[in-house]
């Protein structure tokens, strides 16, 4: 594979077509749900992948068998013609750098409104010289600002101008003692990337989770340069660096999608060819990806994804699965303004955590304030609120370990009882309660009433466009008037003025 994509630099490539009688490859005809589906993505969202030369995407990309050695010369231009594909990853210069001629012969082959991300030569990112064996000398070249700019920034800015997106640093897992400790590495870091000339958008990519701290994320969000979130097993959960690195604090949210299910890439490799299909669903970070990609956008960042076929088994299939799930959690929002954190966006968490639960199986309900705006109440949408069985709740607790504000446990309160757990997402709160425990004081008597939730016997109402399992009418009735606080007794005259809501007829 290296060989092959390290020809596309040979100087014949420019002369080179088909293998079938002469003609270029083609891009394959675009279906109708292809062409809405990238219409529909924000503009912000630049989706790819990490290379463009994988025969198995016949028929996905490509309009004719076509062999890989061709497609690393000549099949750019089919690609980045693909509705969807808006960014491409530049693996190989990762191996070896290449002169601005070379980058801006792959710049003339792509419309104006494409990016590509730049990996930097490894010679900058290992403490020691690249190549087999155990025994390596040190790289006079680690971290070296001149060799840098002189082989990597100015031949990429020269050469690929406005098309240049992400220029990244990866750094393969280092063992502490080589760069004299975790600190003692940040602080390099940090030397270097002030000393690079301003203009590029930089992002650095970890392979050693214990560099991942909150000093390096200081660091990157001083420096101005981004974090690139990436799904590797060498590297700390992609939940982990959401929670140490947040998205919306990015100069722009750069994420690399690469090999999921703990294998290596040979493993994986024999396990997908040809990439032509979807082998092992990643659903986790796939919700994860496209929440980051969501934090991004309402902070008005640009967003880059790169998806790598031993992700899932086929990269350009991924890449249309997040597509899909970033458009359908996007669509329809409308942003709150908020002055403690980025833009809230309630219908965004609305969607990702209606989504979130329903594909995990886990009943639900609507409760409190969500509850009282389904059936009419007009006051401030404050907060989410949902009761949740514990089974379910827990089940789901590492897909939302990234937003948890406040852990799950059990809290007496003045006039309320139970076990909650609090979520902070897009700056929108969502308190998950657990179903078997709520209480609520009767301010009238002083007792204490039990609020278990029948889940059979929510009723399908729509909130913000979106049909959600909702506490019966009367039933949330009581409870407010048991309450009874100002907020109570105004949601209470609102639902029973509203006489004339549509009907959901299901969910």
């Amino acid at each position: 594979m290296i060989d092959e994509q390290l020809t596309l630099f040979a100087p014949q490539a420019a002369e080179v077509t088909s293998e079938r009688g002469g003609s270029p490859v083609g891009l394959a005809p675009a279906t109708e749900a292809e062409t809405q589906l990238g219409a529909s993505l924000p503009n912000h969202v630049r989706l790819g992948t990490s290379s463009w030369s994988s025969p198995g995407w016949q028929g996905i990309l490509w309009d004719r068998p076509v062999s890989g050695r061709v497609l690393a010369r000549v099949g750019l231009m089919a690609y980045a013609r693909h509705p969807l594909l808006r960014t491409v990853g530049l693996d190989r210069t990762y191996y070896r750098s290449i002169p601005a001629a070379e980058f801006r012969r792959l710049a003339d082959q792509v419309l104006e409104d494409f990016r590509f991300l730049v990996k930097a030569d490894r010679l900058i990112t290992s403490p020691l010289m690249p190549g087999p064996g155990r025994v390596r000398g040190a790289n006079p070249d680690f971290l070296n600002v001149r060799y840098a700019v002189e082989n990597v920034v100015r031949p990429m800015e020269e050469g690929l101008r406005d098309k240049a997106g992400p220029l990244l640093f990866q750094f393969s897992p280092l063992r502490p003692n080589l760069v004299g400790g975790r600190d003692a590495f940040i602080e390099r870091l940090a030397t270097f990337l002030a000393s690079l000339p301003v203009g590029p958008l930089y992002a650095v990519e970890l392979r050693t989770p214990s560099f991942l701290t909150g000093k390096y994320a200081s660091m990157l969000r001083e420096m101005g340069v981004a974090h690139c979130f990436n799904v590797h097993p060498a590297m700390s959960s992609l939940a982990e660096q959401l929670r140490v690195v947040r998205p919306y604090e990015q100069p722009a949210v750069v994420m690399r999608w690469m090999l999921g299910g703990g294998r290596d890439f040979e493993a994986a490799r024999e396990r997908y060819a040809p990439f032509d299909r979807i082998v092992d669903p990643d659903e986790r970070s796939l919700d994860q990806l496209a929440v980051a990609a969501l934090d991004g956008l309402i902070a008005e960042r640009d967003i880059f994804v790169i998806a790598d076929n031993k992700a899932e088994g086929s990269a350009p299939l991924s890449v249309a699965r997040l597509a899909r799930r970033i458009v359908a959690w996007d669509g329809g929002t409308r942003s709150v303004p908020s002055a403690d954190g980025p833009t809230r966006q309630p219908a965004v968490t609305l969607r990702w955590i209606v989504d979130l639960l329903s594909r995990a199986g886990v009943p639900f309900q609507a409760v409190g304030n969500l509850a009282s705006r389904a059936w009419g109440a007009t006051g401030a949408l404050e907060h989410l609120d949902l009761h949740v069985s514990r089974a379910g709740l827990e089940a789901v607790l590492p897909d939302l370990e990234p937003w948890v504000a406040r852990p799950l446990q059990y809290t007496e309160g003045t006039d309320w009882r139970g076990t909650w757990l609090r979520i902070e997402h897009h700056g929108t709160r969502l308190d998950l309660g657990v179903a078997d425990d709520a209480m609520i004081r009767d301010v009238g008597t002083g007792e204490w009433i039990a609020l278990p939730v029948d889940f059979s016997a929510s009723v399908a109402r729509e909130v913000m466009g979106m049909p959600i399992p909702v506490i019966p009418r009367d039933r949330l009735l009581s409870y407010k008037r048991a309450r009874d606080r100002e907020t109570d007794r105004r949601d209470v005259r609102d639902i029973e003025a509203a006489t004339s809501l549509p009907e959901v007829a299901e969910l």
